[in-house]
């Protein structure tokens, strides 16, 4: 009994393919393709049709006409242009991203605890825990304002040397930042 049914259905699914693709649906852009008029690539005008000439002559090309008997199928086929749009670099680029972890993470108070950069460009410190941390280098050469949990600061290296910093709330939460000629 389900195969009668299937049998019965398969000319209906059949038809409705053929109808769905019959249609004057257009896909794409003509303004997209290099040198398109609308019409020209075929993008956006209408359905092309190839007519068989004498043996050995080139086929040509015309707007396919209405006819009485079942419509040729006609296959729209959409083109997908790429395109990639990037923003020019608006100052220098962050190299790493540390995070400032609470005492009860399981990671250490800045993580990484070691890193480095080159000069020109930069650090950045986002605050992971639940209360309001800072850094500060310990020789004085950078030091953050009060960051709220999810708060981010940034660092740009401009001078080479080995900076160790702390938390200005925790002054046991070390770490090292490390700048580098390129």
């Amino acid at each position: 009994m389900i195969k009668r049914y299937a049998l019965a259905a398969l000319p209906i699914t059949a038809l409705l393919l053929v109808a769905g693709c019959s249609g004057n649906t257009q896909v794409g852009n003509a303004s997209l393709l290099k040198g398109a008029t609308g019409s020209g690539g075929n993008l956006g005008g209408q359905p092309t049709t190839t007519l068989a000439s004498a043996p050995g002559a080139t086929p040509t090309h015309r707007p396919s006409a209405p006819t009485t008997a079942a419509p040729p199928v006609t296959v729209h086929t959409a083109t997908t242009v790429a395109t990639h749009t990037s923003a020019a670099p608006t100052g220098p680029q962050v190299a790493i991203h540390i995070s400032i972890n609470g005492d009860n993470a399981d990671m250490p108070a800045f993580d990484p605890s070691v890193a480095a950069i080159y000069t020109g460009t930069c650090a950045e410190w986002t605050n992971d825990d639940r209360v309001a941390r800072s850094v500060i280098a310990d020789a004085g050469s950078f030091h953050s304002p009060s960051l709220a949990p999810g708060a981010t600061w940034t660092y740009c290296g401009t001078t080479t040397g080995s900076f160790t910093y702390h938390d200005g709330t925790r002054p046991y939460a070390v770490a090292t930042l490390n700048v580098e000629a390129r």
